[in-house]
């Protein structure tokens, strides 16, 4: 392999999964037996068909440059894997894609009915537009209240764009609060 910078930002894999299982991708700037620790992405692939699309400039040690790779799998005994294809390129492949990149509140620790802003940051990482984009908000008990509305939309969300979405949300008893967002697009689950 002999990537250069302006040949690809992604790499994305068209794979089939008999059971989920943990994989690396590993990637080498040089020609040499190693794997530098920071050219490494972690994930999770579900079982059933998927398109993977890992976001290589995401990673501290991005030179641009990509002359050797592994695809590493931990799975059981009897798991399967297909690897339809795995392609380089600037934007994303396969179908839209939505993916829940953070979730975040400036501070971990607030007091009962203090409000506090919580911002999610998604990622279209298919290759397709993700269209009528929208975001729920919900507390797992009635420990917590959506001080805003629960349902939030957005525009389009092109491929390989990134946008955010905060809810205001305000803790009604001590304790943790269990929060969940969904984001939906056109169908597209995640």
């Amino acid at each position: 392999v002999d990537l250069k910078p302006q040949d690809h930002v992604f790499a994305t894999l068209h794979l089939t999964s008999s059971q989920p299982m943990e994989a690396v991708l590993m990637w080498s700037d040089t020609t040499n037996a190693n794997f530098p620790g920071c050219n490494a992405i972690p994930f999770e692939i579900g079982a059933g068909e998927d398109y993977l699309t890992l976001p290589l400039t995401d990673t501290a040690m991005w030179t641009g440059a990509v002359k050797r790779l592994q695809l590493s799998l931990t799975g059981k005994a009897g798991q399967s894997v297909t690897l339809h294809g795995l392609s380089f390129g600037k934007l994303p492949e396969g179908p839209a894609k939505l993916t829940i990149a953070s979730m975040s509140a400036k501070h971990s620790i607030y007091s009962v009915g203090e409000e506090v802003l919580l911002t999610v940051r998604t990622r279209n990482d298919g290759g397709q537009s993700a269209q009528n984009v929208s975001f729920r908000l919900t507390a797992g008990n009635a420990d917590a209240v959506v001080a805003s509305e629960d349902l939030l939309t957005l525009a389009d969300l092109q491929p390989g764009a990134t946008s955010s979405v905060s809810w205001k949300v305000r803790a009604t008893k001590p304790g943790v609060v269990p929060l969940t967002v969904r984001a939906t697009a056109d169908g597209i689950l995640r």
